[in-house]
């Protein structure tokens, strides 16, 4: 759901597909035609991805793109999410967008269980997500998880954290364990899932973690 710099594709080794999100969005494809399936070296599962066009003729045309037409990408949003998980059996659907309150992120939100949010200690950083904790608690009430990362290990744990997550706490919000730095996450010399090839890595264990959250909060809300 990032229209404005789609790069999910990089990380795959897929041929580039015949349909994109953007098209299923636009009433062009059904699910099916759409959605590849993308399984990595994984621990088990499978993933199944639909990809945002890269191209810059897609970019500039979603950018584009007036209220009308973004009412009824919701709605079509709304279509997939009941395809996927009521109709097809899918596990979970997590929808990936653009930092900020951008139509697609808002969309997400709206069809979404729980938003997660990733910020970083950093004032700007702050400022931004305080303004999304806002939007998504008053104005739409949704479930907000935030997960802190790039965190600098002597603040784990520090009265500095704590009066960061003061400042966006809300009746509403959980806060996840925090994500330290790992300098080499973003040397790789080649894209992979790093938490599935290096599962006993610090960064991977934290990942693991919030994954626990999230299942369990899923399995709470689950009649």
């Amino acid at each position: 759901m990032d229209f404005q710099a789609p790069s999910l594709h990089s990380l795959f080794e897929t041929a580039l597909p015949e349909y994109w999100l953007n098209d299923y969005l636009n009433g062009d494809c059904e699910p099916n035609e759409m959605i590849r399936n993308c399984n990595p070296k994984m621990l088990g599962g499978q993933l199944f991805v639909g990809f945002a066009n890269p191209s810059t003729k897609a970019i500039l045309k979603m950018s584009a793109r007036n209220t009308r037409w973004e009412v009824k990408a919701l709605q079509r949003l709304f279509k997939l999410r009941k395809t996927l998980l009521t109709k097809q059996g899918f596990e979970y659907l997590i929808l990936d967008t653009s930092p900020g309150l951008q139509y697609s992120s808002i969309n997400s939100v709206m069809a979404a269980d729980i938003a997660l949010i990733v910020t970083t200690p950093e004032e700007s950083d702050i400022a931004g997500t305080q303004q999304m904790v806002h939007f998504l608690h008053r104005r739409i009430g949704k479930r907000i998880m935030i997960l802190f990362n790039k965190v600098p290990s002597d603040w784990v744990q520090s009265e500095e954290m704590a009066r960061l997550k003061d400042s966006l706490a809300s009746e509403k919000t959980i806060f996840c364990d925090d994500i330290g730095c790992f300098c080499e996450l973003p040397v790789s010399k080649d894209p992979c899932f790093f938490a599935c090839e290096k599962e006993y890595h610090p960064f991977s264990k934290c990942l693991g973690k919030i994954v626990s959250r999230l299942v369990l909060l899923n399995a709470v809300d689950d009649p």
